[in-house]
């Protein structure tokens, strides 16, 4: 340990001035956040920030918007504790991957529609039921990602200050709220390109210090983790169940994960907010392009950092720290190193859980609650989205008290959209024979088998069937052992439930939109009754466009513009 130490910094200190300066530091960025409030005049400055933005701040807040909690914390011990392995291609790899992939295929067509929200899309493609269910599917799953970030912002409070966990989950979430309510997506603009730099800068000399301080240096502890066979993505895949093929326990894993994220965060509203930001599409789909390759670079910075927490500590230690790896590290540095990698952190977290409690408000007001209320003002409508805002946050609160952890609430928030969402996006954008009935069928079924199988596994598991440990939320929601019997205890065939409701959902699609007229309008039948029941017979339901709501000069606390 003392190899590690650093001369104590008078100024910063070790258990004086770091809560002093990262105290200032959150004061500060929370100034700079309700500064900016007093710049938004009209709902698509609070959604869009006025869709304004040029390609050098679209690109890095694109990088800030998800490099948070899992990246930093959760992937450092991943890749500590397992090598190159599933939790690593959540994140950094499949997160990259989903930004290239989006500002590639979706930024474009999406940023023509004009559109306040990617559900909007869903009722202009579909019709007004379809969006109206897309966007009560899509928000909710908003709950665990936004649980993640609050989780984290937790555990970093907790060491700054000392104080216990439930108390530093509260105080992060206040904070993040209190500059999201107030400023929206121009608040969380400025702020991130503020926190991407303080983020790189200092997680690249915390990289470079902390190096210097072990025997052998970075390489040296490089050359020992592949010695361990830790640099082998597939070292997981027991040579005796390889011969099952694709069906073997890595293959489909591989896939199974790097969708997750990589394709399960595609129908996201935070994404499609940023990539709408842009003050062309042209700018939009290269910053996030941009941002991904970004994302990808930077994201190796915390995987490095597991690598030499593992020559630091050894795999026994590493196993048992889980979130807290990094941060017990970086408390061995002391002095001016931890305040500036604490610094680099808490940029992260603001930057990526204020993002994650916007979008799905912005989906709550805008696509469930608006469409009850048509008459609704912009200036009602903007207050209506900030208290949403509150009222997410709280209940992302009590769902990060509950401790399930960073990685599992990410995997759980991805997925639901992956199963679901995805096919109606991809079909309505490319395939001109998707259907109404089509997205809501594919979007029912691909959750209904998702939901069926993970209970299935979950059941088997509790039997002592197949390879589930009853340790976490996300092994039974992300992977199952399927039907025991009917493959044989000797096959060794894993099929995750997430594949199993992504191919349903793709299958739906495909069945049900070539249906005929009759059969499609029974399946349409019960969603639209519903809809005109929530909606007063669906008046109103037609979504918002920018012009509806860019009328500059508003009076936004007067409810009688609009």
């Amino acid at each position: 340990m003392d190899s590690l130490s650093l001369t104590t910094n008078v100024i910063f200190g070790t258990s004086d001035g770091t809560p002093f300066i990262i105290g200032l530091y959150l004061a500060v960025t929370l100034g700079i956040g309700l500064y900016a409030a007093r710049y938004v005049k009209s709902l698509a400055d609070y959604i869009f920030a006025g869709r304004s933005l040029p390609l050098w701040l679209v690109m890095p807040t694109t990088f800030a918007l998800w490099f948070g909690a899992e990246t930093v914390m959760g992937a450092s011990h991943a890749m500590a504790n397992d090598g190159i392995g599933w939790d690593v291609l959540v994140d950094p790899i499949g997160a990259a991957f989903c930004l290239v992939a989006f500002g590639l295929f979706y930024a474009r067509p999406l940023y023509r529609t004009g559109n306040l929200t990617i559900m909007d899309f869903y009722t202009d493609r579909y019709g007004p039921s379809a969006g109206m269910f897309s966007a009560s599917i899509n928000a909710p799953s908003y709950l665990f990602w936004v649980g993640a970030q609050l989780f984290a912002f937790g555990v970093v409070i907790e060491h700054v200050f000392g104080l216990s966990l439930i108390p530093a989950i509260m105080i992060g979430a206040i904070i993040i709220v209190i500059y999201t309510m107030r400023g929206g997506l121009r608040a969380i603009t400025i702020t991130e390109f503020l926190e991407m730099i303080v983020i790189v800068i200092c997680l690249f000399v915390t990289f470079v210090v902390m190096a210097g301080q072990l025997d052998g240096g970075f390489w040296g502890a490089f050359s020992n983790f592949q010695a361990e066979g830790k640099m082998n993505i597939f070292a997981s895949i027991d040579p005796a169940e390889s011969s099952s093929g694709l069906l073997g326990l890595g293959i489909i894993e591989f896939f199974a994960l790097l969708l997750a994220v990589g394709a399960g965060s595609l129908p996201s509203q935070d994404l499609y907010e940023r990539a709408n930001s842009a003050k062309t599409e042209d700018v939009g789909a290269w910053g996030m392009i941009g941002g991904g390759i970004l994302y990808m670079l930077l994201g190796m910075i915390p995987l490095g950092l597991g690598v030499m927490a593992l020559e630091h500590y050894g795999a026994d230690q590493v196993a048992g720290m889980e979130d807290s790896m990094i941060l017990n590290l970086v408390d061995e540095f002391g002095g001016w190193m931890r305040v500036a990698f604490y610094a680099a952190l808490i940029s992260a977290l603001l930057s990526t859980a204020s993002a994650a409690i916007l979008a799905p408000s912005i989906l709550i007001s805008l696509n469930i609650l608006r469409p009850m209320r048509p008459e609704a003002t912009d200036a009602e409508l903007l207050r209506t989205t900030r208290r949403v805002v509150f009222f997410f946050a709280f209940f992302s609160m009590l769902l990060a008290m509950t401790e399930w952890g960073i990685h599992d609430l990410l995997e759980i928030s991805s997925t639901i959209t992956l199963v679901s969402l995805v096919v109606p996006l991809t079909a309505g954008l490319y395939w001109k024979r998707a259907t109404l009935a089509g997205c809501l069928a594919s979007t029912t079924v691909g959750m209904l088998v998702y939901a069926v199988f993970s209970f299935v596994s979950l059941w088997q598991s509790s039997q002592g069937i197949g390879e589930w440990d009853g340790e976490t939320l996300a092994e039974w929601a992300g992977y199952a052992w399927l039907f025991d019997a009917s493959f044989g205890a000797d096959a060794g065939w894993y099929l995750p439930p997430s594949m199993v409701g992504l191919v349903a959902s793709m299958t739906t699609m495909y069945v049900v939109s070539r249906m005929d007229e009759k059969k499609q309008a029974a399946i349409v039948a019960p969603f639209e009754r519903l809809h005109d029941r929530l909606t007063n017979q669906g008046v109103g339901s037609e979504p918002l466009t920018l012009s509806d709501v860019s009328s500059p000069g508003m009076d936004l606390q007067d409810p009688s513009q609009g």
